[in-house]
């Protein structure tokens, strides 16, 4: 008998460790849903980007489209959600586009035209060099625009560049935190690019927006809120958007962003 359940206790043990070892090979695939089938900025008629290759710190080259704008006013850089490329997101930057800021928008490792894989440091290290090629350029306030995933990857770029402002779509507490919401056992034990924005974002010390809504059944609403209330910056603006899905966009997310825009810089542009 003792060895029956010796033998069950080894096999169920087996099977567990062989089912998270099987959740941390595939969490990649789970986290990042990459379009490989790139499409440049004419074939989805948004001629105004341009193409752009940019130095990167581990020699490889970064990708972007970017839009030049009016020099006077703070460069926009762009960093999307966890599915698609940049040519998925490009149509909703128009706003920018007719109020004629600059605009980057940066490409992941992995999606698109760039090779590689995704993670948590690669496309933090892709949209760093974002950052530094619109240096490059002579833009000397940047303003970092995070969506979804994109959220945690701005904030990681708050970490190491200074920028002039900080705007968060539907962002998330921590993927520890989703992972738990989601029902995935022992997350804490194998996630391997766990986005700690609760951390980060308390090192925000410029203005900062999120934009949330309270219908996200993605990210909760609650993610927003409580990472709003972590921020220790004291130009912070938080704004709900009732019965919002996770695509705030879709339900006029960028008509409060410029307003929240102009309030800041177009006095001063």
């Amino acid at each position: 008998m003792k060895k029956l359940i010796k033998r069950t206790i080894l096999i169920g043990a087996f099977f567990l460790v062989s089912g998270f070892g099987s959740l941390y090979l595939i969490q990649d695939e789970i986290i990042f849903h990459p379009d490989t089938a790139y499409k440049s900025p004419i074939e989805i008629q948004m001629p105004e980007f341009k193409e752009v290759t940019y130095p990167k710190k581990d020699l490889s080259n970064g990708f972007g489209w970017y839009f030049k704008g009016n020099k006077n006013k703070p460069a926009i850089l762009y960093c999307h959600g966890n599915k698609g490329q940049i040519a998925l997101f490009a149509p909703l930057l128009k706003p920018y586009l007719d109020m004629d800021y600059p605009v980057l928008m940066v490409e992941y490792q992995g999606f698109g035209i760039l090779p590689g894989r995704p993670s948590e440091k690669a496309i933090i290290e892709d949209a760093v060099a974002g950052f530094d090629f619109l240096k490059s350029q002579g833009h000397s306030k940047i303003i970092l625009h995070g969506f979804s995933l994109g959220t945690g990857v701005v904030l990681g770029v708050a970490e190491k560049r200074t920028a002039s402002a900080v705007i968060l779509e539907a962002p998330f507490f921590s993927l520890y935190r989703l992972a738990d919401e989601k029902s995935v056992p022992f997350a804490q034990f194998f996630l391997k690019n766990p986005f700690m924005s609760n951390k980060r974002i308390s090192k925000v010390n410029v203005p900062l927006l999120i934009i949330h809504g309270t219908g996200d059944k993605v990210i909760p609403f609650q993610h927003g809120q409580d990472l709003y209330q972590l921020a220790k910056e004291q130009d912070k603006s938080f704004i709900s958007l009732p019965n919002a899905t996770h695509h705030v966009f879709e339900f006029g997310s960028y008509d409060k962003i410029q307003d929240w825009l102009h309030d800041r810089f177009e006095q001063t542009s």
